[in-house]
């Protein structure tokens, strides 16, 4: 659960002192916890959104929020840490209740803290770490596509990969190749767009570059509207042309759109080594 040494932080959230109190002692003696106790739902609220935690303990006798509100709250905000709800009455449908709020594990509280509290707070956190790293090779896999799914265009990964080829083999032949970078701005920004409006205006914009492209050349989107183009056997001067062109039929495309904005074409860097210079705005 904790690198050798260092201590796992776990939050504790409750309406009664003496129970926060008992809790956070408890845990401390294992030895592998940092716990930290909150003594209100709100201010909970606020220390589970604000600071990393690996873990909650809710206990359920809360005066100002419930525990699925607050689960419903810190998960909404993107809340990542492991959650145990402990029951104070024993009432199956409030164990229930919370399992449905979003409590990975639900143990009832008796007078004193016992070892299936620890052991349901260690099963919760292995679980979240296992789901985390589940999502994060997901997310690696999904970085991997053949193609961007918003414009059709490389994927960064791919488009870096060519890149290196492509410098390789110029200065292997003594060639030129040109770079181009192009960045939409939009307002408001693209990111905030509703997702309906955000895909049509990145389909459109990745359509108008592919669409400029001569045969060879390799057009990737990094993301938030911005774009790189390889052009390779290209001097500065077919650069510049192409540059005209994409930033003529961008700005044509975004006037005739409901979303105000523009956009703006440089050159970038062909090489590591090779400063960058504006073409056009």
């Amino acid at each position: 659960m904790a690198e050798h040494g260092a201590r796992t932080r776990v939050l504790l959230i409750g309406g009664d002192a003496r129970t926060l109190r008992s809790l956070r002692l408890f845990l401390d003696a294992l030895g592998v916890f940092d716990a930290v106790a909150v003594a209100t739902g709100g201010a909970g609220l606020n220390a589970l959104t604000r600071q990393p935690w690996a873990a909650v303990i809710l206990v359920d006798d809360l005066h100002d929020l419930r525990p699925e509100e607050i689960m419903a709250s810190a998960h909404q905000a993107g809340m990542r840490a492991a959650i145990l709800a402990l029951t104070v009455t024993g009432d199956r449908s409030r164990a229930q209740a919370l399992y449905a709020g979003g409590a990975a594990e639900v143990v009832a509280l008796g007078a004193v803290p016992t070892p299936e509290i620890a052991r349901a707070l260690g099963r919760a956190i292995e679980r979240q770490a296992l789901v985390n790293r589940v999502e994060l090779l997901e997310a690696k896999l999904q970085q991997r596509r053949a193609h961007d799914e918003a414009t059709g265009l490389y994927p960064r990964w791919r488009f870096d990969e060519d890149w290196r080829l492509e410098q390789a083999r110029t200065r292997r032949r003594r060639g030129q190749l040109s770079m181009l970078t192009v960045a939409l701005e939009i307002v408001p920004d693209i990111a905030v767009l509703p997702e309906r409006d955000r895909l049509l205006l990145l389909r459109q914009a990745g359509r108008i570059v592919k669409s400029n492209l001569r045969d060879g050349d390799i057009a990737c989107h990094d993301g938030g509207g911005r774009f790189r183009i390889l052009l390779p056997d290209s001097d500065l001067a077919a650069a510049a042309d192409l540059a005209a062109r994409l930033s003529i039929n961008l700005r044509s495309a975004l006037a005739s759109s409901p979303i105000p904005g523009t956009a703006v074409v440089l050159l970038g860097e062909a090489f590591e080594d090779v400063p960058s210079a504006v073409l056009t705005r």
